[in-house]
């Protein structure tokens, strides 16, 4: 599990190095991508390989209803999650 999260710090190195976003930014990316490997360590996935389009869309909803988190989230932070989301995987992308 340490190499999910050791490839989540080479996300965020990454994106300083690109100089994407702010501090700030970066700090919210790394608890948005912590969340969802928390939720894929949850769900005894151990590679970003093995998930699918139905985990992606049960952690959704689970996020979106304040399963996750337990209270609702607001319609920006929910949007912000996404963006990690996207982002971390287009990194992963790129990256493999």
């Amino acid at each position: 599990m340490a190499n999910l999260y050791k490839t989540l710090d080479d996300f965020i190195s990454y994106m300083y190095d690109k100089r994407s976003g702010s501090d700030a930014t970066s700090d919210s990316y790394y608890r948005d991508v912590a969340r969802f490997i928390a939720y894929m360590e949850d769900n005894n996935v151990t590679d970003f390989k093995k998930v699918d389009k139905s985990f992606v869309f049960d952690y959704i909803n689970e996020l979106r209803s304040g399963d996750i988190t337990r209270s609702k989230i607001s319609n920006s932070t929910y949007a912000r999650n996404m963006s990690s989301l996207r982002s971390f995987y287009r990194y992963l992308c790129e990256r493999d």
